[in-house]
């Protein structure tokens, strides 16, 4: 449902439109979980690289879950600024950013978290 909820954000918004009369646009999410809204959203942005930012035990279950779900490449973030080519995911690690510095981001979605006591 959550998906569903955001994907309907982002087209009342006209993100998604503006985004696919970009070339080769970016879109960076900071803590993506499984995936679910990337595969969503590179349903309708095929042409996007997708960088997801999160924890290491995250990007594990990321990277199952998209590698299976769709044929977009999915690789860990380069040492350098330099993303893959051709469309697809890009995993970071959260102690990484510094290798997406100057990265031209087209849409960047950030999830709120909520903290339990002692965390």
């Amino acid at each position: 449902m959550a998906v569903t909820e955001r994907m309907t954000a982002l087209e009342a918004a006209r993100l998604i439109r503006a985004l696919r009369n970009k070339q080769n646009p970016i879109v960076f999410e900071i803590g993506a979980g499984y995936g679910a809204l990337a595969l969503a959203l590179s349903s309708v942005l095929p042409e996007a690289t997708y960088v997801i930012v999160d924890r290491p035990e995250t990007l594990k279950l990321s990277a199952c879950y998209l590698a299976t779900r769709q044929d977009a490449p999915v690789v860990m973030a380069p040492p350098s600024i330099e993303l893959p080519r051709e469309p697809g995911f890009v995993l970071c690690l959260a102690t990484a950013l510094d290798r997406l510095e100057g990265l031209p981001i087209d849409l960047a979605i950030q999830h709120s978290f909520f903290r339990r006591d002692g965390d």
